[in-house]
């Protein structure tokens, strides 16, 4: 499992993993509530969408063509 540290964010914040990687979380605001688009810099990860709000210790799993993956996320 990769770890995202982040801040928690209502813009965009450049985010270091725990693997070493880099990536961008943009908060988009929907009619539904705030959505978070995580965007890798490499190729390492499949980018994805988290619909619901972020919280510290939060396990995301992500399916892409590569298979599936989780990340959990550490807020600070």
């Amino acid at each position: 499992m990769t770890t995202i540290y982040m801040h928690p964010t209502k813009n965009a914040e450049m985010v270091n993993l725990s693997d070493g990687s880099e990536a961008v979380v943009e908060a988009v605001k929907t009619a539904k509530g705030q959505r978070y688009l995580f965007r890798f810099n490499e190729h390492k990860h499949a980018n994805f969408w988290c619909d619901q709000p972020i919280e510290n210790g939060q396990t995301v799993k992500v399916t892409s063509i590569d298979g599936p993956e989780k990340f959990k996320i550490e807020l600070r």
